[in-house]
């Protein structure tokens, strides 16, 4: 998925919401590394399992952002 979203950023998003479902376009973008690294290191403190998982992987996990795409 990820060489995927590198390859064509533009994605369809649904996601649920407490109203339904919010259907949008947006583009995907990697974070630069600074960003990433703080980002990661939030995401670490709130969510231990990704912490756990980057230990016991031999790769640094890549973080993408999605903007809304303009109408």
């Amino acid at each position: 998925w990820y060489h995927n979203l590198l390859a064509d950023p533009r994605v369809h998003v649904e996601a649920a919401t407490a109203n339904g479902i919010d259907e949008y376009d947006a583009i995907a973008a990697e974070l630069p590394e600074r960003e990433r690294a703080s980002r990661y290191s939030e995401i670490m403190a709130s969510r231990p399992a990704f912490a756990a998982y980057q230990q016991e992987s031999h790769r640094v996990l890549p973080l993408v952002t999605l903007t809304r795409a303009s109408a």
